[in-house]
């Protein structure tokens, strides 16, 4: 019963995660930490629910792959943590810029129009 608990919670985190970046951008605020952190989580979620799932069915994912699109959802979930970046370069990200050594949001972009809320 804990699996499932803790991919929905995982799930709810990630949404809340991407609307405060789309908060920050809307502010006009660099948002690559933001950014690194909410594709490292993602990824994270994904994967540990992709196994979770081939976990319960067994070998059923992977035999009845038309009535149980399981083994489908692992292949997308490894697809996810290495194509936004591997999930190694992404740790580096963040601990380099947790420890002070580069600034993650060192490179800030303007906004070329003006929002509703700005006015």
């Amino acid at each position: 019963m804990l699996r499932p608990s803790r991919g929905g919670t995982g799930l709810a985190a990630g949404r809340l995660r991407a609307v405060v970046r789309a908060h920050l951008k809307d502010k006009g605020e660099a948002t690559t930490r933001e950014s690194s952190h909410s594709k490292y989580f993602a990824a994270e979620t994904l994967w540990n629910a992709a196994q979770a799932l081939t976990e319960i069915y067994g070998g059923t994912a992977v035999s009845l792959e038309d009535a149980y699109p399981v083994f489908r959802y692992l292949s997308w979930a490894n697809l996810f943590r290495t194509g936004q970046g591997p999930q190694n370069i992404q740790r580096v990200l963040i601990a380099e810029d947790a420890l002070g050594f580069k600034n993650a949001n060192r490179h800030a972009i303007g906004r070329r129009f003006s929002l509703r809320s700005d006015l």
